[in-house]
């Protein structure tokens, strides 16, 4: 099976689950991560991880299906026959078309994954959506290689690239089947030596200032009291001790992440970290960056976008302290707090604490000072208000004779208008009294000649009550249904209970039911006549 027909039958697996799960063929898989997954030729789900594309959700879902396409590609050394045909040479080796050896070296290069290499770049130059460049040995040697990149990453991320710069790129080799020619496709580019890092630096600076990280209204102000510090940097650094050594003894509690500083796997290792202590440790007052002095080399893990977004997506406030006093990184630049070096980070939060330590000694004194004063103004509030004391009783006699005098006075003048307002009160309740005994008697007398006229009002009514129940009664009674009944004569029940009042309403044979005055018959018909009843 060649790469082209595995990557068709991986095309006819996502159509037959985009058909099982009724939706579009991009949703499943793009031609792209299709083609990615081939020029990996995973074995395991694990192998699909390193794809890109590729999820833990579509590895989930899709990974087993895929791989089992995979199934005859295990053994790329039992593969190649059917890749270059099963022409033998005459000297044994294998007859190739254009299209299948090419294809067979491209799967043998695509096992190699992504490589790093170091070169300098020559003859860039833009065509259309692509960048193209030459890397050339910077050993004294004269090989060079063909590299092609997206240019829409070139004017995202390196913008900076020119001819003479020594780089260290991520790439992936292949030959471009159409040309037969061998290039490597970039996925990422490291500047080399400090000319380079410094135009990148300066490219990254720029880009990040228009986006606002490093404007004052964005950084968050630190706390005013600090306790609890994380500190993002190498255990065996000697950042971390001359952090500790200047923090001081101020019980703060510190948790230390131990990260690379330096290396390709610095930047990881920093990003983990922030991420790390903002998912578990939101509790931290600050999050401290630091490590020692060194060139860009050195420091180019700190001048990265994904760092710099680490720093400033941080719940945790960040301090920076990178480097000397010369040394300035973007990291630095988008911390909410940047100190020349580490011994300054620690200086300034110990300072901290010391200022809060003084000014609750200021106002220590200030308390006790105004404490004073209070007790000075109180014992002389207390000598004279003792003395008042003492000629209290005299001047309170006094006060209360003249008090008791005046309220004599009153209260006579009160009881008088009391006693005057209760006798006409008095006059006016027995005038009220005799005014009411009167209109009660004449309610009395009102009342009897009501009652008697009222009982017979209802004597007449019932009399004539009674007259007309028996007007009703004699003239209801020839139309009781009983009462012919009571006189000998019955009504006849046929079939479903309907009356019958003629002959020709039954038939021979019929029962019928005979309802008398006191009782029923159930009769067979056997018989009938068709005469009209006469008296």
């Amino acid at each position: 099976m060649s790469r082209v027909e595995l990557l068709q039958k991986l095309k006819a697996k996502r159509k037959e689950i985009a058909d099982r799960e009724g939706a579009e063929l991009f949703m499943v898989f793009t031609n792209k991560t299709l083609e990615e997954t081939v020029k990996a030729m995973p074995a395991t789900l694990q192998d699909l991880a390193l794809v890109k594309g590729w999820g833990k959700t579509k590895i989930s879902k899709y990974g087993n299906d895929i791989l089992a396409v995979f199934k005859d590609f295990e053994n790329l050394e039992i593969e190649f026959p059917s890749i270059l045909g099963n022409s033998i040479s005459k000297s044994g080796g294998a007859v190739f078309s254009v299209s299948e050896f090419l294809e067979a070296v491209n799967i043998t290069l695509s096992r190699l994954g992504t490589v790093r290499v170091q070169g300098e770049v020559s003859e860039m130059r833009h065509r259309g959506s692509v960048v193209y460049f030459t890397l050339k040995d910077t050993a004294g040697t004269e090989a060079n290689m063909k590299c092609v990149l997206w240019a829409s990453t070139y004017e995202r991320e390196y913008n900076y690239l020119e001819d003479g710069m020594e780089v260290v790129i991520d790439a992936q080799p292949e030959v471009y089947a159409k040309f037969g020619a061998f290039d490597v496709r970039v996925e990422k580019i490291e500047p080399v030596g400090e000319g380079a890092l410094q135009k990148a630096f300066e490219a990254l600076k720029k880009k990040l200032e228009a986006k606002g990280y490093f404007s004052a209204e964005r950084k968050r102000p630190l706390p005013h009291i600090i306790q609890r510090i994380g500190v993002v940097t190498s255990e065996k650094g000697e950042a971390i001790n001359d952090f500790l050594k200047n923090i001081g003894n101020f019980g703060f509690e510190i948790i230390l992440c131990d990260v690379r500083v330096e290396g390709d796997r610095a930047e990881n290792s920093i990003v983990s970290a922030f991420r790390e202590f903002n998912a578990l440790r939101s509790d931290l007052d600050v999050l401290c960056l630091i490590r020692g002095g060194g060139g860009l080399e050195n420091l180019k893990a700190f001048n990265t976008e994904r760092v710099a977004e680490a720093v400033v997506s941080s719940r945790i406030p960040v301090l920076t302290g990178i480097g000397h006093e010369r040394d300035i990184t973007i990291a630095s630049l988008s911390s909410d707090a940047d100190f020349s070096t580490p011994t300054k980070v620690a200086d300034a939060i110990r300072r901290s604490r010391e200022d809060v330590l003084r000014n609750v000694e200021k106002e220590r004194d200030l308390l006790a000072l105004c404490a004073g004063d209070m007790l000075h103004e109180t014992t002389r509030a207390y000598s004279i208000l003792t003395e008042d004391i003492k000629q209290l009783p005299l001047i309170m006699l006094e006060r209360t004779q003249v008090r008791i005098s005046a309220g004599a006075h009153q209260l006579e003048a009160a009881l008088g208008k009391i006693f005057n307002a209760f006798r006409m009160l008095e006059n006016a309740f027995t005038n009220a009294t005799h005014a009411f005994r009167a209109r009660a008697q004449k309610m009395e007398h009102a009342f009897s000649l009501g009652a008697q006229r009222m009982r017979e009002f209802t004597e007449r009514m019932f009399r004539l009550g009674d007259k007309r129940i028996a007007v009703a009664e004699a003239a209801l009674l020839p139309l009781d249904p009983v009462a012919p009944l009571r006189r000998g004569y019955s009504i006849v029940y046929g079939k479903g209970g309907k009356v019958i009042k003629r002959a020709e309403d039954v038939t021979i044979g019929e029962n019928i039911i005979l309802w008398l005055y006191e009782g029923k018959i159930k009769s067979r018909v056997e018989e009938k006549f068709n005469e009209k009843f006469k008296n």
